[in-house]
């Protein structure tokens, strides 16, 4: 099978296969620990680019989370975290049409778990 180089999905999965399977790409990705707090207050004072968060309402936002604020935002940060990992996990199969599942509805499937949640 010739891989697209327009086919998003494909060339993840082929960069990721390469990145995987070569023994010298093991220790490729690290995070510099120091530089988070920088980057960090670099991204909170720029927000010239920010966008609404939830503007199409699929997304968990703790609205109704009656703890703390911190702990809101860390539930919010959670579900991110959750919804970005699961959603590279499960993207379509090229061949199967009867797959139709897309981003929105893992969000709001999602969203609809941490609010179930925030009622305890």
């Amino acid at each position: 099978m010739k891989t697209s180089a327009l086919c998003p999905c494909q060339n993840v999965r082929r960069t990721c296969q390469f990145v995987m399977t070569n023994n010298k790409n093991q220790q490729h990705v690290t995070i510099q620990e120091q530089q988070l707090d920088a980057l960090a207050k670099k991204i909170a004072a720029d927000n010239r680019n920010a966008t609404e968060w939830d503007s199409d309402g699929w997304h968990y936002t703790g609205v109704n989370y009656q703890g703390p604020e911190e702990l809101r935002k860390e539930r919010v940060a959670l579900y991110i975290l959750a919804l970005d990992a699961i959603n590279f996990c499960f993207w379509p199969h090229p061949t199967l049409e009867s797959n139709t599942l897309e981003y929105d509805h893992l969000a709001i499937a999602l969203r609809k778990l941490a609010e179930k949640d925030d009622h305890g």
